[in-house]
């Protein structure tokens, strides 16, 4: 009952934080969020704890959160056209790092110069 309780706060934590990207575009310490192309997923970063999270959109249950990276600090995030990648910006970390949306696992990590 717990792990259901805890699952179920999360997912609307994150729900709510999409929210609050929403209301808070280009503030600092924002997180950023993105749809598929189904709808059926939100995805959202938090930068505090360096993870991307799925929400069911249906459901507002948090799925599994993805690790990008310790002190990565990702603030966007955008889907390839196909929505099976995420691309994740990490700020602190300078680098990206792609999350497939099928298995939630993180498939490469590139460093772009600062």
């Amino acid at each position: 009952m717990t792990r259901i309780l805890g699952r179920r706060l999360a997912g609307l934590l994150a729900a709510s934080l999409c929210c609050a990207v929403a209301l808070a575009v280009g503030s600092p310490g924002a997180g950023s969020a993105a749809t598929g192309r189904a709808g059926g997923t939100a995805y959202v970063v938090n930068t505090i704890s360096g993870t991307l999270t799925p929400v069911s959109t249906a459901t507002g249950v948090a799925g599994r959160p993805v690790r990008t990276g310790i002190y990565a600090y990702p603030t966007v995030i955008e889907l390839t056209p196909s929505g099976a990648t995420a691309v994740v910006i990490g700020t602190y970390a300078g680098r990206a790092t792609l999350v497939s949306t099928r298995t939630g696992k993180v498939t490469c990590c590139m460093v772009y110069p600062s």
